[in-house]
């Protein structure tokens, strides 16, 4: 309430009937009481509050306006003073007319009431600092002015006169509402439709004698054209019967032959098709014979092409991981190349600081002669090296040829999502970069000799299950990362990583990770609550029931290595189901598990806070694939001794025997010299392993090329062979629906036939029963007459028949004439013209009466129950444990009335007429109050509130004013509700922060002024 005011701030009162000089601070506190004795002027100040806002008091108005004149001088006048605040550059109060605007122009606005002894009155307008303002308006802009900020003085939500608590007290529910309905302006809505209802009971009271004597006048009329018409064709009518009776019999007759006919053309069709549906049996099954002979041949050969494929991926999956642990090879083969070459250097150096001793002429010379005979060594080795690679691989194109393609495999492959088969897939760029950290990283491990300590990656110790195949995919998208993890068997190993990896990765660290084993697994989620290990020594818990579509844990799918499965414990969570699994399934299993599900499509992943997410990155490298391995150690390889190579490879070899025996002779010379033998064996042995590497990464690209061809040859074969089983899969669904269709065809014909068969023999039998009753029929037309040319239908020819017959009948005794029938055909003609008029008035008078009475029932409904709901706030904690406000007979408005029903201190409700006194001024003055809450003013005034309550009842009251006030306040943003009460006393009515109490006690009458 700090951020908003009080509307009004000061009334004065000067000679207006019993007050002389009365002012009334009204902006001190929201709640305004004023009490005083019968007669001390409490009211007049009401009146004269509605006078300062432009509206006259009511009883002013019936004795005129010069009545509220005091004896004291020849006017009366009021000052109302009124708060304007500037919020957002614009005034509270908002002018009516623009000539205005200046005067309001201020903080604080100051209304001049005078009423003259003519009984005029005069208002004027200005700032609070002018005694009496110069600016006159008139009444209506000054009720415009209040309009602005809601009030309203001639409402009588907001300004409740007195006598409106006996109303409620003593009149019947239906006066109740009625005063309820006057109160609230909506009683003009009960008016309108009782009139609307008298208007529509009076047409329809006047229009019903007219309907009736439209429908006799239109009988009459069609009874004299009928009669009129009979009169004038009775000789007609008599030989159109004679007629008529000719064709009726003949009819009959033409009937039965129809009939009789007809019997037979429908044995006919039905021996037709009992003759079809015989031959279309046999046809069925002689397609049946031949759709189930196609379909054994297509379902082998469908079941041929299938394993070829299978074949055919195996191979290929085989030769990819061959070509990449090749790739690998000579990567780890060029980088010892280059070491070596480094270290030849070196070695070099060191010798050459030797040259300047004595024998430094003998030593260059026997050098460069070893140099010479090594260099020619290692030519010779590495044409014999040549050779024996050409020989082998002749032997395994050989080899190749004569094993089947479709015992081929590849290393890299993942399982399709649809479940059909294996298919390749490339590594994204973030898996590349762990794939390659870690092949480095595991090569450093071989350098230093650490593979007893680290163990891994992951994932090359791991596989999938036997028969876990097509979940393969989802368990390395849910472990992720961590199958490219390194595993530390202890402490010391773990942080012998650590240094190694700082020292192999000092800029970049690749996403590569290291952990320490752990012998107590600390399993977590779904693994460590349901299917971990309790602990060493402990047993398994028992597995918790999945659900349909959830497959298993995806920990309990792996096989490997002992360390790598207890990491993969810690870490692997989560679940694989079926890509057709029910997601409300999947999501509550995640949740009651805390552990993910991710389907065996890699799609969909439910998380296990209750809902689905994003899939989780994909891994495409398999299980159990090789990331690298350590680089041989041992110099080049020699050739296969028992291979039988050609004539050649000996001689060279007997070569390389020479030579090696001229290279420990010089070894041995360069000894005696003086050169440190450890020196010239170490370079030996590096010029030995740097031409077995070079030999040896020259014959990995070749063989990588080779491996390449036949990829793309396999990969070609595959796709060619993938691309010939398709038209073979479709011609087996369509031969497996082409028997379907034959053996429901042979079902349907064997059906058919016995029904035809049925049908045949009834209609025989209908047949003859139609001869017998066209012979019949003949000897009854033949003695009447010839038959007719054209024969009408029976029942037609029956029923003019029949109206002929009864138009000669009707013609003895008729007494019409042309005249008579013109006259009422006019008459008529009148009388549907008015008839129509009243209707179409009746109507709209119904659809006005409709329209009414859903707009009365809704304001009433819509009324009583916010009043309800409000009285029920107001009420509640006191007296009343509740009260309730109910309309009866909405839907008639002559008897809807209103009840006030209230529980007190028992469980009964009891009505309005059970309560005590106090209780039925307590409860009315609740709905007094509630319906100040359907008006948004920012004043309420309240004329004798406590009458007849006692202490207890009127502090109660005080407490539903307060609620009121809190319940009105939320309503308005700018200005704080302002409540003005008059009763006659307020015993133990303390002033607090929202109530002002004011006494009137010396108001001057106006005959003591005389006097």
């Amino acid at each position: 309430m700090a951020d908003r005011l009080l509307l009004l701030a000061k009334l004065r009162l000067h000679n207006y009937k019993l007050h002389a000089n009365t002012e009334v601070d009204l902006g001190e506190r929201p709640i305004l009481l004023l009490t005083g004795a019968n007669g001390s002027g409490k009211t007049q100040v009401l009146e004269a509050l509605r006078l300062s806002l432009g509206v006259h008091p009511t009883p002013a108005r019936a004795r005129g306006m010069a009545s509220v004149i005091g004896p004291t001088g020849e006017d009366a006048r009021l000052t109302l003073d009124v708060r304007n605040p500037l919020a957002d550059g614009h005034r509270l109060l908002k002018p009516p007319h623009e000539e205005l605007a200046r005067e309001l122009d201020c903080d604080v606005v100051r209304i001049a009431t005078r009423v003259t002894a003519s009984g005029s009155v005069q208002y004027r307008l200005g700032s609070a600092d002018q005694e009496w303002p110069t600016r006159q308006i008139s009444g209506q802009q000054l009720r415009d002015l209040f309009r602005s900020v809601n009030i309203q003085a001639a409402n009588r939500l907001a300004f409740t006169e007195e006598g409106v608590v006996d109303v409620f007290a003593g009149e019947s529910g239906r006066k109740k509402l009625e005063s309820l309905l006057e109160a609230t302006g909506r009683l003009q809505y009960l008016e309108d439709l009782r009139q609307a209802l008298i208007h529509l009971e009076d047409a329809n009271r006047q229009t019903e004698p007219l309907r009736q004597k439209l429908t006799w006048e239109r009988d009459l009329v069609a009874s004299i054209r009928e009669r009129l018409e009979i009169i004038r064709q009775r000789s007609k009518y008599i030989e159109q019967h004679a007629a008529l009776c000719i064709e009726h019999a003949w009819a009959v007759v033409r009937d039965a032959e129809a009939a009789r006919d007809g019997v037979l053309a429908r044995t006919e069709r039905a021996v037709a098709r009992l003759d079809r549906c015989k031959s279309s049996l046999s046809d069925a099954q002689d397609a049946l014979r031949r759709a189930e002979a196609d379909l054994a041949d297509h379902t082998r050969r469908a079941t041929e092409a299938r394993a070829a494929i299978v074949r055919e991926k195996s191979t290929l999956e085989r030769l990819v991981g061959q070509r990449i642990h090749l790739q690998q090879s000579r990567d780890e083969a060029v980088a010892d190349l280059a070491r070596l070459q480094a270290e030849r250097d070196d070695l070099t150096r060191i010798l050459a600081t030797e040259k300047g001793k004595e024998n430094a002429q003998a030593f260059q010379e026997r050098q460069t002669e070893l140099l010479r005979v090594e260099q020619e060594m290692s030519r010779t080795l590495r044409e014999v090296e040549s050779l024996d690679a050409e020989l082998g691989a002749a032997e395994d194109e050989d080899v190749a040829a004569s094993v089947p393609l479709a015992d081929r495999s590849a290393h890299c492959r993942q399982w399709a999502p649809d479940g059909c088969g294996y298919i390749e897939a490339e590594p994204t760029r973030f898996e590349q970069e762990m794939l390659d950290g870690c092949a480095a990283f595991q090569r450093a491990i071989a350098e230093r000799k650490m593979q007893g300590q680290l163990i891994g990656p992951v994932i090359s110790l791991v596989r999938i299950r036997p028969g876990e195949e097509p979940w393969e995919r989802a368990v390395r998208c849910l472990a992720g990362r961590n199958l490219f993890a390194f595993v530390a068997r202890d402490r010391d190993a773990y942080a012998a990583a650590k240094a190694l990896f700082d020292e192999l990765f000092p800029h970049r660290k690749p996403p590569v990770t290291v952990v320490r084993h752990s012998e107590v697994a600390r399993p977590s989620g779904a693994e460590g609550n349901r299917l971990g290990e309790a602990g060493h020594g402990e047993a398994k818990l028992r597995r918790p029931r999945l659900p349909k579509g959830v497959h298993g844990f995806a920990f309990d799918l792996l096989d490997g290595e002992a360390h790598c499965l207890a990491f993969l414990r810690r870490v692997l969570r989560g679940a694989v189901a079926e890509a057709s699994g029910d997601a409300n399934e999947l999501t509550d299993f995640a949740e009651a598990h805390d552990c993910p599900v991710l389907t065996a499509d890699c799609r969909s992943f439910y998380a296990p806070f209750g809902g689905f997410t994003r899939p989780p990155a994909p891994i495409f490298t398999p299980l159990g694939t090789p990331i690298a391995t350590p680089p041989s150690v041992g110099g080049a390889s020699l050739p296969r001794a028992g291979r039988g190579g050609p004539a050649h490879i000996h001689r060279l070899l007997r070569r390389h025997a020479e030579l090696a025996s001229r290279a420990r002779q010089l070894e041995g010379e360069l000894r005696k010299l003086g050169i440190r033998p450890e020196v010239s064996e170490r370079l030996r042995t590096v010029g030995e392993r740097i031409e077995g590497l070079a030999a040896r990464t020259a014959q990995m690209a070749a063989d990588d090329a080779r491996l390449a061809g036949q990829i793309k040859t396999l990969q070609d074969a595959i796709n060619e062979m993938a691309r010939s089983e398709q038209p073979i899969e479709t011609n087996l669904d369509e031969l497996q629906a082409k028997v379907r269709d034959a053996q429901a065809e042979t079902v349907r014909c064997a059906t058919l036939i016995a029904e035809e068969e049925k049908v045949v023999a009834r209609f025989r039998e209908e047949g003859e029963a139609a001869a017998v009753q066209l012979e019949a029929a003949r000897k009854e037309a033949e003695p009447l007459g010839k038959r007719p040319p054209e024969v009408r239908l029976t029942a037609l020819v029956a029923q003019e028949k029949a109206e002929v017959k009864g138009k000669l009948d009707a013609i003895v005794g008729q007494t019409v004439d042309e005249d008579n029938l013109r006259r009422k055909e006019e008459e008529l003609e009148q009388l549907e013209t008015y008839v129509a008029e009243r209707t179409s008035h009746i109507e709209k008078l119904q659809a006005d009466v409709a329209e009414r009475r859903d707009i009365w029932q809704h304001e009433v409904r819509s009324m009583v129950e916010h009043l309800s709901r409000v009285m029920q706030t107001l009420l509640r904690g006191g007296a009343f444990r509740d009260v309730r406000l109910e309309a009866a007979h909405v839907e008639e408005p002559d008897k809807a009335e209103l009840a006030i029903r209230a529980r007190t201190k028992g469980a009964q409700w009891l009505d309005y007429r059970e309560l005590s006194g106090g209780e039925k001024v307590l409860c009315t003055e609740a709905l007094i109050m509630s319906l100040h809450t359907l008006s948004d003013s920012p004043v309420h005034a309240i004329d004798e509130f406590t009458q007849r309550l006692d202490r207890s009842n009127a502090a109660a009251a005080f407490d539903i004013v307060r609620k009121t006030f809190e319940m009105t306040s939320r309503g308005q943003p700018r200005l704080v509700p302002q409540f003005v009460l008059l009763c006659p006393e307020a015993f133990g009515l303390e002033e607090n922060e929202l109530i002002r109490h004011i006494v009137l006690v010396e108001a001057k009458l106006r005959g003591q002024a005389k006097k």
